[in-house]
This record gives C-alpha cells, sequence and structure tokens, in this order.
C-alpha cells in the first residue's frame, strides 16, 4: 500500500528536529552560563588572618613574610623576647615555628627555595642565615655583606643559586648553592670579595631581586621605578619603568612640609605575573605587569579594600597561583589578593 507523501515527510520532520535539538540546547545552554557566571574581578581581597602574641604561630613584631612552592607562607618575627620563624598554610593555619639559635634581630627579607630551605637576610650584622625546613641552621653567608653593603632582598632560582640585592651599591651579590661566592652584577665597582674592580654586567643597577620557577629573574631599582628581566647568566631580556606617576611616587614623595615621606618597594612574581607594591607608606600603590613589562594594573592598596588603608606596610609575597599576601606590621595581619590576570 502506498501511503500518501504527507505521511512520509512526517517522520522524517520529526527525527530531524529531534537531531537538532541537542545542539541548540547545547548552545542556548553555553550561552546561559556564560551570562550567568559572572566575571571575575582584576584582583580579588580574600580576607586576613594573623594573632597578636609571643610565641608560636603568634606574631609579635613580623618584619618579613614570603612563600614556598608548595602554597605556604613564612613570616619572620623578630619579638622583643624572641625571634621565630613561623610557617603557615595560605589561610593562617599555624604548621611549625622555631627560633632560631642564632638570634635574628633584624631581618629585612626572606625566601625558600625548592628543597624547603629558609633563608633570612638580616640587616645590621649583614648576613644571610640558611635553615633547614624543618628548622636548624645550614650554614651562615656572609661574603660580600661586610659593611658599607646593605641588604635589601634576597631569591633563591630553580637551580638552588642564591642572589642577594645590595641597596647600598644597587648591586646583585650571587652565590652557588653551598655559599660560594660567585661574584657581583651592576654597582658601583666592587666585587663581592670586597676588591675594587670592574662589576660583571654594569648595567643591572637594582635593589630588589625575586626569581620565577621558569628559571627567569625580576630585579628593579626602587629609586628610578626600573625594571627588568634577566636570564640567570645576567642577560637583560626586556626592561621596563613605571609611569611616571608611579615612578615620581617610587623616588620620593614631598609633604606638605617640604619633607619626603618613607617610602616602600616590595617585589613579588606569580606564574604569569610580576607584582610591585611602591609609593610612600601612606598610600602605597600595587601594579601587575606581564613577565614583558605590560602594565597590567594600578591601583593604591586602599581601594582594593578599606581594610588596607593605613596599614603599616612590612612586606609581599606571592604564589604560582596568584595569590598575594601582604603584611601589616602594625595589626599585625596577614592580607590576602588573587590576581586573575
Amino acid at each position: 500500500m502506498r501511503l500518501p507523501i504527507p505521511a512520509l515527510i512526517a517522520p522524517l520532520v520529526i527525527a530531524a528536529t529531534i537531531g537538532l535539538l541537542p545542539s541548540v540546547w547545547s548552545t542556548s545552554a553555553n550561552e546561559y552560563f556564560a551570562r550567568a557566571k559572572p566575571a571575575q574581578p582584576p584582583i580579588e581581597f580574600l580576607g586576613a588572618w594573623g594573632a597578636k602574641g609571643a610565641g608560636p604561630g603568634l606574631l609579635a613584631d613580623p618584619r618579613t613574610i614570603t612563600t614556598d612552592a608548595f602554597g605556604e607562607v613564612y613570616i619572620t618575627d623578630a619579638g622583643a623576647s624572641a625571634s621565630f620563624i613561623h610557617k603557615f598554610t595560605r589561610e593562617g593555619r599555624p604548621l611549625l615555628s622555631f627560633e632560631p639559635l642564632a638570634a635574628i634581630h633584624n631581618p629585612c627579607a626572606s625566601a625558600v627555595d625548592l628543597g624547603g630551605a629558609i633563608y633570612s637576610l638580616e640587616c645590621g650584622p649583614n648576613a644571610l642565615y640558611v635553615f633547614k625546613p624543618e628548622g636548624d641552621l645550614i650554614h651562615t653567608i656572609r661574603g660580600g655583606l661586610a659593611a658599607p653593603a646593605q641588604p635589601s632582598s634576597v631569591t633563591v632560582d630553580n637551580e638552588g643559586r642564591i642572589y642577594v640585592a645590595d641597596s647600598h651599591a644597587k648591586r646583585i651579590l650571587r652565590y652557588t648553592p653551598r655559599g660560594g661566592a660567585l661574584g657581583a652584577w651592576g654597582g658601583k665597582g666592587t666585587s663581592s670579595s670586597g676588591q675594587k674592580g670592574a662589576p660583571e654586567n654594569p648595567n643591572v643597577h637594582a635593589d630588589q631581586i625575586v626569581a620565577s620557577l621558569d628559571g627567569s629573574l625580576f630585579i628593579c631599582d626602587s629609586t628610578s621605578g626600573w625594571f627588568a628581566r634577566i636570564s640567570p647568566a645576567g642577560l637583560i631580556q626586556r626592561e621596563w619603568t613605571l609611569p611616571s606617576s608611579g615612578a615620581s611616587a617610587s623616588a620620593g614623595s614631598h609633604t606638605s612640609s617640604g619633607t619626603i615621606s618613607a617610602q616602600r618597594f616590595y617585589l613579588a612574581v606569580t606564574k604569569t605575573s610580576v607584582i610591585a607594591i611602591t609609593g610612600p607608606t601612606s598610600v602605597p600603590v600595587l601594579h601587575v605587569f606581564s613577565y614583558d613589562g605590560q602594565e597590567m594594573l594600578s591601583k593604591p592598596l586602599q581601594d582594593l579594600n578599606l581594610s588596607l588603608a593605613n596599614i603599616h606596610l612590612a612586606g609581599m609575597a606571592a604564589m604560582q597561583d596568584g595569590e598575594v599576601f601582604i603584611l601589616d606590621s602594625a595589626s599585625p595581619s596577614v592580607f590576602r589578593l588573587r590576581v586573575n590576570m
């Protein structure tokens, strides 16, 4: 029996419609969820943690902050009664506290290498103390750090080489993983052994340095707002400066009385970004750069969250996933941010 044409066409139309439904639904659903999901802000404020006090897990006079490759935070505390190095989770849960046998009275920077060893840079005696992850002292580095050196920053690269920035001579002192001197970059013509001579890579004038996990080193000269990405051999791969407003804030800010207010300058790095805090302590500014030096964000800290107004900035550190930790020595507290760029 021959079916009428409409009877033959109807099943084909239904089948075609059913076949189209998944793609139509999928497209509509994707558009809906794309519209429904709010876009992440460039920087998120995640809160704060920290408890004031003297002893393990407490903050009496926190001076430096750093992070490791495993998502943990380290704070060096120079309390009046005892100095501690504390280890916390990113949420602020205490994991470890130890009192260094070599008392640290004036810590100015710290770092942690890929093996978990802790590096504490002390100004005054000018020494770099290296501790095992559980707190035992491994050795002390003093080569090249004698007066008039003013150590201001320390980092360790992915090969274990140690770099110390000297803010007095604007040079970078280099050491082997065991602490042997490798020479200096930049500076005023003084080698790491203290002898007069032509420094290696004289164009590398900096007082801040930080290493990324891919082996790059980032440096900056806080007085001029000059940044550079350099290789482990000291070759400048990229250089840039802060915008004029940021550079002037970094170099000095005059108050109504004509004096120059105190400055802060900190440098950190994530997997994709270079983070810097510059400017006077009254209104520090946070900058986010790409690895190639493109500025992606510049904003006063207090504009990110009101709790960041009028803090006493003591340090900054960052993790590979974009979390940034800002140390306030007055509260004392650690403020958490996340860079989503």
